[in-house]
């Protein structure tokens, strides 16, 4: 009867916070620029975002709940007076906590990675409302990549539905001194159309108008209208490619299956390892010879002859040092990342174990049959020291400042030895 009554209670608080937490983020998906029919596919997989975060307080405020009111209607006072051991009032908690481990060790472990692949990938399934969104909301956006020869500026004045009004567009293409201004469009209406197959950005011709465009060149300082056949057109910006996003994803811990976890911590380990030893090949090569001495180092199967053929000029060697440095450390970062990650997901999921017999003796303690002051007393402790713990020492074991273990598991053993002390005492009155 215990237990069913904790999965009751349990269930109804992680319908109200997920709730809570969904209308959150679905408004900060507003002011990312989605539109409502792109919010509402979104919908169900922002969910199984948010419960690894409510489920260890929601089994604490299960508890607290329950056993509150066994203590408020002198039903554990019954229990102790009939000669059952209140050791026994644990069990209901301890399987409720065990099956909330399990069901958010299981989101964490491939269906909450799953659902930010399927978002990002959702968002830019349809990249004109992308862009018309992100220039609703910025006004600005910039195009053409990094490595592109013509870079595009492109300013708006008004977004209504698809149609732009008062676009600006500013062209420049590298040139000696840098990116140099080529060309200023202009036209009064405009909409953007995407090319997925060539990967173009074009403007069609004004919704409202005839669709003209008023260019100036710096380099003739001539302006006209001109009626375009071909309308404007530039390369798709890497941020809206759905294949620049995929593998973008690569780095992203959070849209990463449990197991590709270890798997990406061990490439940049090794990646890191392989910098090192280029450094050190480095190093050892004479001034008056060139990197593809390295051979002699046995490490030319490590990478490729164009990456060591550098010649011996000081100051490309100085760079190339420069670069494997970077290198190891932009991959460190990433291998500790990931390594957190892997070992967070099942210390958050332990931890609806610890707050659901945690509840337990906080709830006879209070003996409170109302859910205000059980709300009270279940979220203090998780908002001021249980989250901040997660936080602040966790940011640390990111950073390499404690070992890695320390930083994911202290606030489980913190929480671990709160709920022995405080069941000591309870079985001890």
């Amino acid at each position: 009867m215990v237990f069913w009554e904790l999965i009751r209670v349990f269930l109804l608080c992680l319908v109200a916070l997920s709730g809570m937490f969904t209308m959150i983020a679905v408004l900060q998906q507003f002011q990312f620029g989605l539109s409502l029919d792109q919010v509402v596919k979104v919908l169900p997989l922002l969910i199984p975002s948010s419960i690894p975060w409510i489920a260890p307080p929601a089994c604490l405020f299960a508890s607290c709940v329950v056993y509150g009111r066994l203590a408020h209607d002198n039903e554990a006072v019954a229990l102790k007076a009939a000669g059952v051991n209140l050791y026994g009032l644990l069990r209901p908690a301890i399987y409720m906590g065990l099956l909330a481990t399990a069901g958010t060790a299981m989101l964490q472990f491939h269906f909450i990675p799953e659902a930010i692949r399927g978002t990002k990938e959702l968002v830019l399934a349809n990249p004109e409302e992308a862009m018309t969104f992100a220039l609703k909301k910025e006004r600005v956006l910039q195009v053409g990549n990094a490595d592109s020869r013509e870079q595009f500026t492109l300013y708006v004045r008004d977004v209504q539905d698809e149609r732009l009004f008062d676009v600006l567009v500013k062209l420049r293409k590298r040139g000696p001194n840098g990116q140099e201004l080529e060309r200023v469009a202009r036209t009064r209406e405009a909409k953007i159309e995407v090319d997925l197959v060539n990967k173009k950005v074009k403007f069609a011709k004004g919704a409202g108008g005839d669709g003209g465009w008023t260019y100036w060149s710096p380099r003739d300082s001539q302006s006209g209208t001109i009626q375009t056949v071909e309308p404007l057109e530039f390369d798709l910006p890497e941020r809206f490619s759905l294949d620049y996003a995929k593998a973008d994803l690569l780095n992203n811990e959070m849209a990463m299956d449990w197991g590709q976890l270890k798997d990406r911590a061990d490439y940049c380990r090794s990646q890191a390892e392989l910098n090192r030893k280029l450094m050190a090949a480095l190093a050892s090569v004479p001034a008056d010879k060139t990197l593809s001495a390295m051979d002699e180092f046995n490490i030319r199967q490590l990478v490729t002859p164009e990456e060591i053929s550098v010649p011996a000029d000081p100051g490309q060697r100085e760079q190339a040092r420069r670069t494997y440095e970077y290198r190891v450390k932009e991959s460190v970062r990433i291998q500790r990342k990931m390594e957190y990650d892997y070992f967070a997901r099942l210390a958050t999921a332990f931890a609806c174990t610890f707050f659901a017999v945690l509840g337990c003796p906080v709830g006879l303690w209070a003996s409170r049959a109302d859910y205000l002051s059980t709300f009270v007393i279940c979220f203090l402790p998780a908002l001021v020291v249980y989250y901040p713990l997660i936080f602040m020492v966790g940011g640390y074991a990111r950073d390499g400042r404690i070992p890695m273990l320390m930083g994911v598991w202290t606030a489980n053993l913190v929480l671990a030895s709160a709920t022995l002390v405080l069941v000591w005492r309870l079985m001890k009155r």
